[in-house]
């Protein structure tokens, strides 16, 4: 990985400075706009807007299949609508969480990877970043690296000592074993 000042520099030489225009909110391609979640950012979302858990996501929906028949995943996805994320105003410029978005909203397009920092396409680059906008990004990359770490040492421990059943549909996230019920 490379120090923190090259990650520094290559955010900032990016130019890359988010507008909010809402694009990355926006339904391009099936899967353009999925928005994968912890139980804690959904909790925080819930807490935030006084919704309930399934008003607010769904299940990821790439599923595996179990030996015997059942099937899981691991993952949540923010709800969206035909068009866009459920939380984005109808003027497609406002995020509605915006305070409490979780973090692969606020990080985007960055993300760190194994290896390196990884850039993803952004329609509306919009303004250049500042070095100290840099370093706040780079901060929350940080930050949602820890973050997936933890719920993914965490989900393994469940999956290890979990047992589906033919038939069902379940979540399996840092909280426990969730079955969905289609």
């Amino acid at each position: 990985m490379p120090d923190t000042e090259e990650l520094i520099n290559r955010i900032t030489e990016t130019g890359f400075g988010c507008t909010r225009c809402g694009s990355c909110c926006t339904r391009t391609s099936a899967d353009s706009n999925l928005v994968m979640v912890s139980p804690p950012e959904v909790r925080k979302i819930m807490q935030a807007t006084g919704l309930e858990w399934n008003e607010v996501v769904k299940p990821y929906p790439e599923t595996l299949e179990a030996p015997g028949g059942g099937r899981y995943t691991f993952a949540w996805c923010l709800r969206r609508d035909e068009e866009k994320c459920i939380f984005l105003e109808e003027n497609g410029k406002k995020c509605r969480i915006y305070e409490n978005r979780p973090w692969i909203c606020r990080t985007y397009p960055f993300m760190l990877g194994d290896e390196d920092l990884l850039i993803f396409e952004c329609s509306h680059p919009g303004n250049q970043v500042s070095r100290e906008d840099a370093e706040v990004i780079l901060n929350e990359l940080t930050e949602r690296r820890k973050h997936e770490e933890t719920e993914i040492k965490t989900i393994t421990k469940i999956f290890e000592k979990t047992v589906i059943r033919p038939g069902s549909l379940i979540v399996i996230d840092s909280e426990g074993v969730k079955t969905i019920h289609e």
